[in-house]
């Protein structure tokens, strides 16, 4: 729903192991490898994992990149709203050691970390956040999913090498997710004086990126692996010396290869973590997601312009069931509208009462009679709606709608599911004309981030507004009244418009949630990947031998 969206890299597999491959002889902490030309390298904690597939050109990581390669050799300053073990939302930072805003977010006073350096060894100071924002917004062709800046690039000035404070003529509530997710710090002495044509032709001296994060590039053998080693500078160094990136991406290859000792850590989804949880050898880690996944209906398509049908729809939602037969329990049934850490969340939200019977009351309000074949009609007319799938068969969501199908069928609604290509999809969205679109919703504790978060959910240039139908312009009156509210300081009226967001979710069927993410991290029982899931999977830094 927002404009900064990480992608579902789950899906692809994300795998790491020991040594077991072709570069690597031997297996474990202890083994020898060769490295470059056959080279020895020292003894140390090795891992390969399995990325699913690689950036067009390693040393060129910024084009077509991987956001897990980005994240093991270039750090941004923090990671913003991620759930640590308890459940609890918060802030980690890397780069940065602090990010301060003032009353109205209008200001940020970024503190970085003392002592960072550049892969080459140079230092890591005010001024390459000063250029790279710069660079950035001037050069958005060079730049990959890079939102914000060109609208409202702000000023930034280096205090001195280790603080800039950044200016904005309006609040910008979401500028610690903008730092988590985009921000991307480039080297001033190796970029500066390129324009962005210059930047996308540029290669690094013998192929090696200098980066900023926990590992270092060392070589790649193009669709096989990256080598990555330690960066022993880095200011949290890494108990692992060598990172192999394979690029693998078949799922049941790399859960087999868990199942059979050569892999040791994954990442899956599903039935592949089922799988691993049955394995003595093996240890499962559970990490709430902070996202809500569910539907939206479109209230200007046939039918759904009719607040009954849409409740009878949402009454066929059972959390539970979608878990287990689209997710395989790897999820949590939620029933609410937003994260439990949302600012104004309670458990005394309004929720959609389920079931068959309660699902054809509100079909029969609306003055539908039960037909012969057992579907209701009105005026001679089916109660039947398409859904247009996009995802494919076997995927959570494609898995969701047949259940919800089969649901439907029993409540007497006519729910078609067709397979559309991606352009289809994207046609039917430009002209409004799909049906029901499944889309996550991300919470936060901040009541302006959620401000922004709405007016991206009713976006009429992205025709979000058909989410809301009727309700659009009174829905836009609240976000605004908790927004006037936010900015004055009156942090319970805020809560409290906000609040009557959430309720009109469920009262008048806009959005219907069917569950809560969990990201699910498989060890071998002799490393301990805790810190390094509950964190963040891609800190791989965090990993250590199992005592």
């Amino acid at each position: 729903m927002k404009k900064m969206k990480k992608k579902r890299w789950l899906s692809a597999v994300l795998v790491l192991a020991l040594a077991a491959v072709a570069a690597f002889s031997g297996c474990g902490g202890d083994a020898k490898t060769d490295g470059k030309d056959g080279e020895s390298e020292e003894e140390g904690l090795q891992v390969i994992y399995n990325l699913g597939w690689g950036p067009s050109d390693p040393a060129q990581p910024y084009l077509e990149p991987n956001y897990q390669y980005m994240r093991f050799i270039f750090n941004t300053p923090l990671v913003y709203n991620w759930i640590d073990r308890e459940g609890k939302i918060g802030t980690d930072y890397l780069l940065a050691e602090s990010v301060e805003p003032n009353e109205n977010h209008t200001q940020f006073v970024i503190t970085l970390r003392e002592g960072l350096k550049w892969h080459d060894g140079e230092s890591l100071t005010a001024d390459d956040l000063v250029f790279s924002q710069k660079f950035w917004a001037e050069n958005p062709e060079a730049s990959f999913e890079y939102f914000g800046v060109e609208s409202q690039p702000g000023t930034w000035v280096a205090d001195d090498e280790r603080t800039v404070t950044v200016t904005y003529e309006e609040s910008y509530w979401n500028f610690l997710d903008f730092l988590d997710e985009t921000f991307y710090i480039l080297p001033e002495h190796i970029f500066g004086g390129l324009d962005g044509t210059q930047f996308t032709e540029y290669k690094f001296e013998d192929g090696i990126p200098v980066g900023n994060g926990p590992f270092k590039y060392k070589e790649s053998n193009a669709d096989e692996y990256i080598l990555l080693e330690r960066f022993e500078d880095y200011y949290e160094p890494a108990e692992i010396q060598y990172l192999r990136l394979q690029l693998i991406d078949e799922d049941a290859i790399a859960v087999a290869a868990m199942q059979s000792g050569e892999i040791d850590v994954t990442a899956t989804w599903d039935s592949n973590t089922t799988l691993l949880e049955a394995d003595p050898t093996i240890t499962v880690y559970k990490v709430p997601d902070n996202r809500v996944q569910g539907f939206w209906f479109n209230q200007s398509a046939e039918f759904l312009d009719d607040e009954n049908i849409r409740k009878a729809i949402a009454s066929l939602v059972n959390t539970e069931d979608l878990v287990q037969g689209a997710l395989s329990g790897i999820g949590r049934p939620w029933e609410y509208a937003v994260p439990s850490f949302a600012a104004g969340y309670s458990d005394d939200l309004p929720t959609y009462a389920t079931g068959v019977d309660e699902a054809k009351k509100y079909v029969e309000a609306s003055g539908y009679t039960l037909g012969a074949d057992g579907i209701y009609e009105k005026e001679g007319k089916k109660l039947s709606i398409t859904w247009y799938d996009a995802y494919g068969e076997g995927s959570e969501i494609n898995k969701a709608i047949l259940i919800l199908q089969q649901e439907a069928k029993k409540a007497g609604i006519d729910l078609q599911v067709q397979e559309v290509d991606d352009d289809t999809w994207s046609k039917y969205k430009d002209e409004k004309s799909w049906t029901l679109l499944f889309d996550y919703f991300t919470g936060s504790p901040n009541v302006g981030s959620l401000v922004d978060e709405f007016r991206y959910a009713s976006d009429p240039e992205r025709g979000h507004e058909v989410r809301w139908g009727p309700y659009f312009e009174e829905f836009n009156a609240t976000i605004d009244a908790a927004e006037a509210a936010y900015r004055a300081g009156d942090d319970e009226t805020a809560v409290e418009k906000i609040r009557e967001v959430y309720t009109s979710l469920v009262d008048r069927a806009i959005f219907v949630p069917t569950w809560g993410y969990v990201n699910a991290y498989s060890a071998n029982n002799r490393i301990d990947i805790s810190k390094s899931a509950y964190a963040e999977f891609s800190y791989l830094n965090r990993i250590s031998a199992a005592k």
